[in-house]
């Protein structure tokens, strides 16, 4: 389905039913789909939302930050007549989820945050660096340096891609960093999948355009309910981010799960369920 916000036609997809949740995206919907069971569609109305990607218009780039889209995203809600959102901020769409939050605080229910980062700037890629070289296996470090030098990430091979099959070759690569098992290959979840490159480059990593929010100023702003889920072996999103930081939240739950990576609701589903339904029955 489609809706127009702010002149763009924007690409969504309402599954299940219950509490409705939307999960904001900036590199299109098809692997959350995959990666999110049939058993919690059954308690919540996931409302995937493609922004600048996929299957959406992408718009001027130049023009589009942190707080333009956090505005599209209230847009949509006010489109889908809905008084107010849970929303689901996986990696670094967690930023979204937060700012919208800080934002829109009456319209907000509660937020979850999955493989998120409290923010993007060096502190927290200090610390990944840190967690990655004092707690992954030389086995896992082994598979990430085989990974990289295949000719599938060479700079050939990338030279013959499209820019978005590239992004998705190098992140596959990097697959160790993500899964706990290092040689999970995810490559399928990934399958459908347009990127458009000049997105990913303007809003993804340190000094990107979501390097503007500041946990220290917008975190003791935000009222609503905030589920943090992190996984053990999430090295591109690590739980020890989260340590001396989360206590700004006022209300915040804060859960590890010791048999994943950046994607719990993927890698330890059941647990993943029974923990989003059990926190959500108190709020």
């Amino acid at each position: 389905m489609f809706t127009t916000i702010n002149g763009l036609k924007l690409h969504y997809l309402v599954e299940g039913t219950g509490i409705p949740c939307v999960v904001p995206t900036l590199v299109g919907t098809p692997i959350l789909e995959r990666t999110f069971s049939p058993e919690l569609r059954k308690r919540l109305q996931l409302v995937f939302l493609e922004l600048r990607a996929g299957r959406s218009e992408v718009g001027s780039i130049e023009d589009t930050t942190l707080d333009s889209l956090v505005d599209d995203i209230d847009r949509f809600r006010q489109a889908l007549h809905l008084e107010k959102i849970a929303l689901i901020g996986f990696s670094r769409q967690g930023q979204l989820a937060l700012r919208y939050a800080e934002c829109y605080a009456e319209c907000t229910s509660r937020i979850i945050l999955i493989g998120a980062l409290p923010a993007l700037d060096s502190r927290y890629a200090e610390e990944r660096h840190r967690y990655w070289e004092s707690l992954a296996s030389e086995q896992r470090k082994a598979i990430l340096r085989r990974n990289t030098s295949l000719s599938r990430v060479s700079t050939e091979a990338l030279s013959r891609a499209t820019p978005s099959r590239a992004i998705v070759m190098d992140y596959v690569a990097s697959g160790p960093m993500f899964w706990r098992d290092p040689n999970f290959d995810c490559a399928y979840l990934w399958e459908g999948h347009t990127l458009d490159a000049g997105i990913v480059e303007r809003f993804w990593g340190e000094g990107g355009a979501l390097s503007g929010f500041d946990p220290d100023e917008s975190f003791p702003k935000i009222t609503c309910p905030v589920l943090i889920v992190a996984g053990l072996f999430d090295f591109t999103a690590p739980p020890t981010t989260w340590f001396g930081i989360k206590e700004k939240l006022k209300n915040h739950s804060y859960r590890v799960f010791e048999q994943s990576g950046h994607y719990p609701q993927f890698e330890e589903q059941k647990l993943f369920d029974a923990t989003v339904v059990s926190w959500l029955t108190p709020h």
